[in-house]
């Protein structure tokens, strides 16, 4: 079930700018970035 969470403009353009790389949709980026966070890579 999708959410709205606020975020800074400065996650957000990180988030733009490796989505981008990466050729993911932002949501996709912040669900990895959420999912390595314990791992120390992102």
């Amino acid at each position: 079930m999708p959410f709205t969470i606020r975020i800074s403009r400065t996650a957000h353009r990180s988030l733009a700018q490796m989505s981008e790389q990466t050729n993911t949709s932002l949501q996709e980026m912040l669900d990895q970035a959420i999912e390595n966070e314990g791992s120390g890579t992102v």
